[in-house]
Parts: structure tokens; C-alpha cells; sequence
């Protein structure tokens, strides 16, 4: 869109300077999702991060796998139901949906475990108080579910 000019053309121009591609040479079709997931691509970084996925279903968990993968992280697990504390991962992508009341100090037992490691939880309709229990838990964020 034109009011989308300023902030794109200096992206456009970090790109160039940074010897990069950029999304000029994307097409003109592309949706904003596909712009965000591009950029994603561009400052990740190298090696990719090695990401541990849990989701209460089949469906949920390849989902969610899929959503990592095409942002440029690297799989590492999968895991139905609640994550592993044992899990080797830079972070961890939690499904929970719909939480229930030992969710959050299962949380926190995974982030007291590996502090350094992000776990990152995604949940159907975040409430102000239960995001705050899940942050003070150790999350370092909480997302709304896409649908």
C-alpha cells in the first residue's frame, strides 16, 4: 500500500546496503504475512534456531511445526500434550490452547530447568491475568492462537 512507502523504502535501502535482496523481487500478490516471514528469514541469523514444539493434538502440533519451519527455525521435537523438561532446544513453541491449571507450573519448571532457553506459549484467548501468571511462570511471551 502507498502509506506502507516510508517504512518499506527503508528496509529496501538497508537491504541494498547490507548486500541482501530484499523484497523487491518479490511479487506484487504477496500479502503482508509472507513480507513478515521473508524478513524473518533475513535477520535470524545462522544457524537457524533449534526449536521444540508441543501441542495437545496431531493436527496442532504440525501446524505449529509448519509455522516454525516456514519463519526459518529448525525442528528439533515434537511433542504431544505438554514439552519435555529434558528437551535440548534453543526454545520452545507451546500450543496450549486452552490451559488448565497445572499448565502454568509445569512452565515454570521448564523455564527454572534451561533459563537461557525461550518458551514462547500460544493460547486460543489470552486473559490479562492468566498471560501474567504464565509470564511470571518464565514465558518469555504469549501469543493469541491464530485460528
Amino acid at each position: 500500500m502507498w502509506h506502507d512507502l516510508a517504512g518499506r523504502l527503508s528496509w529496501w535501502l538497508a537491504d541494498r546496503a547490507a548486500g541482501r535482496p530484499g523484497t523487491l523481487g518479490l511479487p506484487a500478490t504477496i500479502r503482508r504475512e509472507d513480507r513478515f516471514l521473508n524478513g524473518l528469514r533475513a535477520v535470524r541469523g545462522d544457524p537457524p534456531p533449534r526449536v521444540a514444539v508441543a501441542a495437545r493434538g496431531p493436527v496442532e502440533l504440525d501446524a505449529v511445526a509448519d509455522l516454525v519451519s516456514a519463519a526459518g527455525g529448525s525442528v528439533i521435537d515434537g511433542t504431544r500434550g505438554r514439552p519435555e523438561l529434558t528437551v535440548a532446544a534453543d526454545a520452545i513453541l507451546w500450543d496450549i490452547a486452552t490451559p488448565h491449571d497445572e499448565d502454568v507450573p509445569w512452565l515454570g519448571m521448564l523455564a527454572a530447568q534451561r533459563p537461557q532457553r525461550r518458551v514462547i506459549v500460544l493460547e486460543s484467548f489470552p486473559r490479562v491475568e492468566r498471560v501474567k501468571s504464565m509470564l511470571r511462570a518464565g514465558a518469555r511471551g504469549v501469543l493469541g492462537r491464530p485460528g
